[in-house]
């Protein structure tokens, strides 16, 4: 059964946990693992939680920036996030992936609760 509860950044993680990381899985893992360095670890990200957060082996977009914001650590394991012009910009290149991928899971559950709604019409 499909849910009928729209999906969110922080929701369309878990939308396939049997799936091998998708673009959308991916970009919402990372954007969830960004929003809990801002409200918990003072807008810092550690290198670790990037590199534990099995995103996959299959090379897409999102893992492919990924990886670009790995490169930015150089030898560090903390990589500071607030101010970062670098990290900003791809950020924003994930949550575009993300944004695309919410709409297209978005319309699909419209698309059921309209369905549904026929159904008891007739």
């Amino acid at each position: 059964m499909t849910s009928s509860r729209p999906y969110t950044t922080f929701t369309l993680l878990n939308r396939s946990q049997a799936e091998p990381a998708t673009e959308a899985v991916v970009s919402s893992t990372v954007l969830n693992i960004i929003a809990d360095c801002m409200r918990f670890d003072k807008g810092s990200l550690n290198k670790s939680k990037l590199l534990d957060s099995n995103l996959g082996k299959k090379e897409t977009r999102s893992k492919l920036l990924v990886d670009r914001i790995l490169t930015l650590f150089n030898d560090e394991d903390i990589l500071r996030i607030i101010g970062n012009s670098e990290v900003e910009k791809l950020l924003v290149e994930l949550a575009e992936i993300c944004t695309q991928h919410l709409k297209v899971s978005n319309e699909g559950i419209k698309n059921n609760v309209l369905d549904c709604l026929k159904r008891l019409e007739e």
